[in-house]
Formats: C-alpha cells, structure tokens, sequence
C-alpha cells in the first residue's frame, strides 16, 4: 500500500511483480477507512475471535444455508406490496431479495469485475445481503436505527433471510437508502456519517408516511 495508506503503492508493485500481476493487485479494491493491518474476525462486533463465536458460526451454517420458500415470500411480499412505499424503494429491495442487485459478486459471476470484493469495505465476498444490511461502511447506521430483526442475524445472512423480518415501512426505506448510499460511494461521492444518513432515512420515511396518509384520506 501507499504511505498514505490510501490505494497501492504502484511504484513498490513495478519492482515486484510483472504487468499482469501488478493489473490483477491494482484491481483489488481497499477499504476506504485507512487503518493498519489486523486480523479480523468478520463474524463478531469487535473482530475477536473466540471459541464461542466459532462454534455458534459453526452451528449456524445449515440454517444460513436454507432459503426462504415461495409461500414465505408471497407473503412477505403482500405485506410490503400494502405498504404502498414508491416504486423506487419496492423495485430495490425486491431485486435484493432475488439477489440482483449489482453487486462485486453478482458483477464478477457476469465477468465485468475481476473480483468479488466489497468496494466499501473490502469484504471478500459481496452478496447482496452484504451490502445493504452487514457492511462495514453501514455498521453505525444500523446500529443507530436498532432493528430488532438485524439482532437476530448475526451471521452474514442473506439478503431474503434478513429482509424477511423486516415487515415495518423504516426498514424498507432504511434498506433501499443504504443501497443508494452505497451505490453513490462506489462511483466516487464522498461517504457521509452515520448520523446525516439516519437522519435521511428518518427524513423520508416521514415524506413517503405523509404521502400515504394523504393518498388514503384523498381515496376516502
């Protein structure tokens, strides 16, 4: 890496690796937060490992690894279908649920990325589950809404798996704004904190709550 720790060192790569591994290493994406190399245990708050956590990860693997059914998401999707959120927001979270949206990894299985690396945080595998709900990036805004629903996944749960819980209309507004967020930082927009993110969700999910309000008194 640089000295700035911020992007490679090209210079350094040049002396030590030929022209097509220096364009494989470039291609690797690094977190956006500079800090110093460390291990990291991805499946707890503060990255320690314990035995523990390795063995309710462990435990947990055949329950990450069974999907939702038809049945559960008909349902899930009535539900949501009657909340009458704006398009943008159904069209979103209905694309991660069937794990379309354009993620690392989605983009790497159509062989326009070289990797599968979150462009976020640098996790390895970007799912759409990762990206909107168990990034790094937006581990403080989850936090700061306190979704009982994000308490019970605490593994890198899917994105069906998790939004399957989420039922109210915050959520899915929170779900579809992270996206957003996420999709604007990896074309180069400058991150903003936690807090001016909250608050935008909070922001319009009160407008679209008052839209729908009006809409229902205007019908009657």
């Amino acid at each position: 890496m640089a000295e700035t720790g911020i992007g490679w060192n090209v210079d350094l790569l040049r002396v030590f690796f030929n022209e097509a591994d220096q364009q494989c290493i470039g291609s690797i994406p690094l977190c956006k937060f500079p800090k110093e190399d460390s291990w990291m245990w991805h499946y707890t708050v503060d990255g320690s490992y314990s035995v523990k956590s390795g063995y309710y990860v462990a435990s947990q693997l055949n329950l990450s690894a069974t999907s939702p059914s038809k049945d559960e998401f008909s349902i899930w999707w009535k539900k949501i279908w009657k909340l009458h959120l704006p398009n943008k927001v159904l069209n979103c979270n209905w694309r991660g649920f069937h794990e379309i949206l354009p993620t690392s990894k989605g983009l790497q299985k159509r062989s326009i990325l070289p990797h599968s690396n979150c462009l976020v945080c640098g996790f390895s595998n970007e799912s759409n589950g990762h990206a909107v709900f168990w990034c790094r990036g937006f581990r403080k805004v989850w936090k700061l809404l306190n979704f009982s629903f994000l308490k019970k996944n605490s593994l890198e749960t899917s994105f069906q798996q998790t939004i399957l819980l989420a039922s109210e209309v915050l959520s899915q507004v929170a779900a579809w704004y992270v996206w957003s967020e996420r999709t604007q930082i990896v074309h180069g927009r400058e991150q903003f904190s936690p807090t001016v993110v909250v608050s935008r969700i909070h922001k319009l999910h009160a407008e679209f709550s008052a839209k729908l309000i009006s809409s229902t008194l205007g019908a009657e």
